[in-house]
């Protein structure tokens, strides 16, 4: 039984890791399409970066929410 759950969830691991890895170098490619390959270079990307933590720490925030409204729907469910 539990080999079983542990396949499942390195199946699922494994299609998120394709899945995240296929979505990362798409979006790359886009910024390469729009800004060119090396604007990078001469982008403010600590700024950028610092915007962009910003918004995953509200983004975490969200998630947070959802996930305690998850938590009171599933009570009765029992540990997730």
């Amino acid at each position: 039984m539990q080999q079983n759950v542990n396949s499942m969830l390195l199946a699922s691991k494994e299609r998120y890791d394709k899945q995240f890895e296929e979505e990362r170098a798409e979006r790359l490619d886009i910024g390469e399409r729009e800004y060119g390959a090396y604007k990078f270079l001469s982008a403010d990307v600590i700024n950028m970066a610092k915007e962009e933590v910003i918004d995953l720490a509200n983004y975490a925030q969200f998630i947070y929410y959802k996930l305690c409204l998850l938590e009171e729907a599933t009570k009765d469910v029992g540990p997730l």
